[in-house]
Protein backbone atom coordinates (compact mmCIF):
# COMPACT_ATOMS: atom_id res chain seq x y z
CA UNK A 1 0.00 0.00 0.00
CA UNK A 2 2.88 2.75 1.00
CA UNK A 3 4.25 1.50 -2.84
CA UNK A 4 1.09 2.63 -4.33
CA UNK A 5 1.20 5.76 -2.34
CA UNK A 6 4.07 6.88 -3.27
CA UNK A 7 3.39 6.30 -6.66
CA UNK A 8 0.37 8.64 -6.63
CA UNK A 9 2.78 11.16 -4.94
CA UNK A 10 4.92 10.80 -7.61
CA UNK A 11 2.76 10.76 -10.38
CA UNK A 12 0.54 13.74 -9.30
CA UNK A 13 4.20 15.91 -8.53
CA UNK A 14 5.08 15.15 -12.07
CA UNK A 15 1.70 16.77 -13.49
CA UNK A 16 1.82 19.54 -11.09
CA UNK A 17 5.01 19.91 -12.22
CA UNK A 18 4.21 19.55 -16.14
CA UNK A 19 1.31 22.00 -15.30
CA UNK A 20 3.38 24.84 -14.36
CA UNK A 21 3.11 28.32 -16.36
CA UNK A 22 6.57 30.19 -16.57
CA UNK A 23 6.45 33.78 -18.15
CA UNK A 24 8.40 37.40 -17.43
CA UNK A 25 6.52 40.43 -17.12
CA UNK A 26 7.25 43.80 -16.04
CA UNK A 27 5.95 45.48 -13.11
CA UNK A 28 5.56 48.82 -13.53
CA UNK A 29 4.42 50.60 -9.78
CA UNK A 30 3.71 54.11 -8.64
CA UNK A 31 5.31 55.98 -11.26
CA UNK A 32 4.47 59.34 -9.53
CA UNK A 33 4.81 62.12 -12.64
CA UNK A 34 5.30 65.66 -12.37
CA UNK A 35 4.17 66.50 -15.54
CA UNK A 36 5.28 70.59 -15.01
CA UNK A 37 8.52 69.55 -13.55
CA UNK A 38 11.34 71.69 -14.96
CA UNK A 39 14.80 72.29 -14.55
CA UNK A 40 14.72 76.15 -13.35
CA UNK A 41 17.35 77.98 -11.61
CA UNK A 42 14.78 79.67 -9.36
CA UNK A 43 14.43 76.62 -6.52
CA UNK A 44 10.56 77.62 -6.51
CA UNK A 45 9.87 77.39 -9.67
CA UNK A 46 11.17 73.72 -10.55
CA UNK A 47 8.52 71.31 -9.38
CA UNK A 48 4.71 71.92 -7.82
CA UNK A 49 4.97 68.23 -6.55
CA UNK A 50 7.03 70.04 -3.66
CA UNK A 51 4.78 72.63 -2.74
CA UNK A 52 6.31 75.55 -1.48
CA UNK A 53 9.44 73.86 -0.51
CA UNK A 54 12.94 74.77 -2.57
CA UNK A 55 14.36 72.29 -4.74
CA UNK A 56 18.12 72.62 -5.38
CA UNK A 57 20.30 70.97 -7.63
CA UNK A 58 17.25 70.07 -9.87
CA UNK A 59 18.50 67.56 -12.91
CA UNK A 60 17.22 66.11 -15.73
CA UNK A 61 16.34 62.69 -14.05
CA UNK A 62 14.86 64.63 -11.03
CA UNK A 63 15.16 65.70 -7.78
CA UNK A 64 14.23 63.68 -4.72
CA UNK A 65 12.12 66.55 -3.43
CA UNK A 66 9.92 66.03 -6.55
CA UNK A 67 7.53 63.05 -8.35
CA UNK A 68 9.63 61.89 -11.11
CA UNK A 69 9.57 63.80 -14.91
CA UNK A 70 8.96 62.28 -17.98
CA UNK A 71 12.75 61.68 -18.68
CA UNK A 72 13.31 59.65 -15.83
CA UNK A 73 10.07 57.40 -16.68
CA UNK A 74 10.70 57.24 -20.00
CA UNK A 75 14.44 56.45 -19.23
CA UNK A 76 13.47 53.59 -16.82
CA UNK A 77 11.06 52.24 -19.62
CA UNK A 78 14.04 51.77 -21.81
CA UNK A 79 15.94 50.28 -19.41
CA UNK A 80 13.63 47.49 -18.66
CA UNK A 81 13.50 46.72 -22.40
CA UNK A 82 17.16 46.62 -21.77
CA UNK A 83 17.19 44.21 -19.27
CA UNK A 84 13.67 42.35 -20.66
CA UNK A 85 13.20 43.16 -24.11
CA UNK A 86 10.41 40.68 -24.99
CA UNK A 87 8.20 40.38 -21.21
CA UNK A 88 4.89 38.22 -21.73
CA UNK A 89 2.97 40.88 -20.10
CA UNK A 90 2.86 44.12 -18.41
CA UNK A 91 1.62 44.72 -14.48
CA UNK A 92 0.87 48.36 -13.95
CA UNK A 93 -0.35 48.95 -10.23
CA UNK A 94 0.27 51.48 -7.63
CA UNK A 95 -0.96 54.69 -6.75
CA UNK A 96 -1.69 58.18 -9.77
CA UNK A 97 -2.39 61.19 -8.04
CA UNK A 98 -2.90 63.79 -10.84
CA UNK A 99 -5.42 65.80 -11.75
CA UNK A 100 -7.89 63.98 -13.91
CA UNK A 101 -7.06 66.00 -17.28
CA UNK A 102 -3.39 65.58 -17.01
CA UNK A 103 -3.60 61.56 -15.58
CA UNK A 104 -5.47 60.81 -19.51
CA UNK A 105 -2.48 62.75 -20.59
CA UNK A 106 -0.01 61.06 -19.10
CA UNK A 107 -1.28 57.12 -18.99
CA UNK A 108 -1.77 57.97 -22.87
CA UNK A 109 2.00 59.02 -23.24
CA UNK A 110 2.89 55.82 -20.98
CA UNK A 111 0.70 53.65 -23.14
CA UNK A 112 2.06 54.87 -26.42
CA UNK A 113 5.43 54.31 -25.59
CA UNK A 114 5.07 50.41 -24.15
CA UNK A 115 3.24 49.99 -27.35
CA UNK A 116 6.49 51.58 -29.49
CA UNK A 117 8.33 49.16 -27.10
CA UNK A 118 7.25 46.05 -26.89
CA UNK A 119 6.04 43.39 -29.05
CA UNK A 120 4.01 40.60 -27.30
CA UNK A 121 0.52 39.07 -27.37
CA UNK A 122 -1.92 41.58 -26.95
CA UNK A 123 0.05 44.65 -28.27
CA UNK A 124 1.44 45.25 -31.37
CA UNK A 125 5.00 47.04 -31.59
CA UNK A 126 7.07 48.97 -33.89
CA UNK A 127 9.64 47.01 -34.45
Amino acid sequence: MDSLRFLLLLMHSRIAAAATVQGHFWHITDLHLDPEYRVATNPLHVCPSAGSKPVSNAGTWGNYMCDSPWSLINSSIYAMKAILPDPDFILWTGAFQLPRSKACVAVIRWTFLLRQECSFAGFSGSR
